[in-house]
Formats: C-alpha cells, structure tokens, sequence
C-alpha cells in the first residue's frame, strides 16, 4: 500500500525513517501538524499552573508527573491534568502522595475550553514514552507556553534541547523535577524557550505554512 501511493506524507523525519525501513520503495515526504498560531501574549513573571494534556495513562507519564510533585516541594504549583481514561488512578497516587491539593482533574476538554487552558498556563509539561509528533506540544509553542517533555518519537525532530523546550528521558520522575525546577527558577531562560519555540511553531507549523506544503505535494 506505501510503495503504490503516489506520496505518503510522515509527521517527521523520525518517522520517515521508521517507515523507509519497511517502504524503501515510497515517496516519502514529512509534512507535520499544522496549529494555529494566535498573537503572542505577553510574558508571564512566574510559574502558578501547570498544564498537562493528554490520555491519562501510564505512557503518557502521567504517574511519572505525579511522583514529581513532591521530589519538587513546591506546594504553590498547581497542576492542571486534562484528559480522560484512569483519572481515579491519577487521584489515587496523588492522595497516596500527599499532593491531591495540588491537583486538578477537569476531564477530557476540547474546542473552547481546549484552547483556554494552555492560554491560562504557565508550563507545559508531556512525560510520554511513545509519541509521534503530539499536538500538545504544537499548541504549547503556538500560546508562548514553556515545555517540558521527552526525547521520544518525533518530538526532538520538532524542539532542541534547551532551546525551544526541555527534553528529559521517559519514566525519571527525578530529571522530570529537575527540569521542572529550573524552569520555575528562572524566568529569563524561560522566555528564552518560549520565543523560540513560538518562532519555530509559526515558520513551520502554522496552518497556512502547512497548507502550502500539501498544495506543493
């Protein structure tokens, strides 16, 4: 089916590569998400809200997140966990923790309401394990939101280390803390992030940028 298709169109240069591995005969081309890009908000002096989007499943790292909540001690940072499949497991840990307070769980959110909360966020934070190329992550670049993510799937095709966003390994509460830490910490290295990230996400994922890649296809 790859090799007859006249194109077959990969989210990024990972994936790609995954496929020439079983369709060196395709044309293969990497043309990602596109996401809209609203007018940059004005810089925020410190981190309250924490945002997480995604299924509430253990390959997100969703439970990785919650066991850094205390390694952070930082009671003032709340974190926002939107999404839906093992909420009362989500709960469950963060009461065993100590951190329920901490934490909120407004369910899966979507149109509106989606766009509204990155909009109110001060991080991003996506621990998964698997990943192909996360509109999360698109949208936190887009609302000048800082990030804190994992090096897997497509993601390190799209931000550079320390650059656009903070990339830490998958399943290490401890690093994921750590990075956590020294973005609350400083604010200057924060807007760093945010601004290029936001750059990046308008030269190469805005919606007509996109458009005019699938129009040249």
């Amino acid at each position: 089916t790859l090799g007859r298709a006249a194109a077959v169109v990969c989210l990024t240069n990972y994936w790609l590569e995954q496929i020439s591995l079983f369709a060196p005969g395709g044309n293969l081309v990497v043309i990602g998400n596109p996401v809209d890009i609203p007018p940059l908000a004005p810089a925020r002096d410190a981190v309250y809200q924490v945002l997480f989007l995604g299924r509430l499943r253990e390959k997100k790292g969703v439970f990785d997140l919650i066991k850094a909540i205390p390694l952070l001690n930082m009671p003032s940072l709340k974190f926002v966990l939107a999404g839906d499949e093992d909420a009362q497991a989500v709960q469950a840990m963060a009461r065993e923790l100590g951190v329920i307070d901490q934490v909120s769980l407004p369910g899966w959110i979507d149109g509106v309401e989606k766009q509204t909360q990155p909009e109110a966020a001060d991080m991003f934070v996506l621990p998964s394990y698997f990943e192909g190329l996360p509109v999360g992550v698109l949208e936190a670049m887009a609302n000048g939101v800082p990030i804190v993510t994992t090096s897997v799937g497509g993601i390190p095709d799209v931000v550079v280390d320390r650059e656009h966003a903070m990339l830490v390994p998958p399943g290490d509460p401890a690093k994921l803390a750590n990075a956590i830490r020294e973005l609350v910490g400083d604010r200057e290295f924060r807007l760093r992030l945010r601004d290029k990230a936001y750059q990046r996400a308008r030269d190469v994922f805005s919606i007509p940028v996109v458009v005019d890649k699938y129009l040249a296809l």
